[in-house]
């Protein structure tokens, strides 16, 4: 059975990964941290460390699972540049899988991105625009940024990111290539969190035992 110490636990993505962790006999919340508590010694006996916590608290559980050696999937948003120097030091040193987005569709879509901008060449211009709950700190979306930088792997123009914050959505987010006699859109609505949740689950699963590294969601997906 894998044990998982869980950071940001009191938090809407904390709540709905222990839900499915109870429903799954291979794995198990042993340790649970939030904003108040203390870190050391939380990660002892676990297998592997879960963070949805906030980006203030972050850095110190990158670097209490460094000191314990313990393999991190680390899926909070809106670090700061520090703070991914800090990741990258710290993927020397353990395997840690960091994802703006979890799910499995937007991963796919992130490969489908890459593939569409390097076929269809500079001819063609790229935008991207977001929608999420008005409760969302970071603006753009991680996951925008992450399919801006998929696209940018093989395109030279500049690439504008819009943002959106209404109601309650959970996350949509589309990427336009416009032609000039041709238009060709990737959408992708997520019904609810649990697609999130689901997704970091797989990806502590698949961590466990891995060498040193930083690894995202395309690599659980396609090795």
């Amino acid at each position: 059975m894998i044990k998982i110490a869980l950071c940001g636990y009191k938090g809407r993505m904390g709540g709905r990964i222990e839900f499915f962790v109870s429903q799954d006999p291979d794995i198990r919340v042993l340790s649970r941290i939030d904003a108040e508590d203390v870190t050391s010694g939380a990660f002892d006996d676990v297998d592997v460390v879960i963070d949805f916590s906030s980006a203030v608290g972050t850095t110190e559980h990158i670097r209490e699972a460094v000191a314990k050696g313990k393999p991190l999937v680390l899926g909070t948003t809106g670090l700061s540049s520090d703070q991914e120097a800090e990741i990258s030091r710290a993927a020397s040193k353990i395997a840690l899988l960091k994802s703006a987005n979890m799910s499995l569709g937007v991963n796919v879509l992130l490969k489908m991105i890459e593939e569409t901008a390097s076929a269809l060449g500079d001819s063609y211009s790229i935008s991207i625009e977001e929608t999420h709950h008005v409760h969302k700190k970071d603006s753009p979306s991680g996951t925008a940024l992450m399919m801006k930088k998929a696209a940018a792997k093989n395109f030279d123009g500049e690439i504008n990111v819009l943002a959106h914050r209404e109601g309650e959505v959970v996350g949509d987010h589309k990427i336009v290539f416009e032609g000039k006699e041709e238009t060709l859109t990737f959408f992708h609505h997520a019904k609810s969190r649990d697609v999130f949740a689901r997704g970091a689950i797989a990806a502590a699963k698949w961590i466990v035992g891995r060498k040193a590294g930083l690894y995202t969601m395309q690599d659980v997906l396609f090795g």
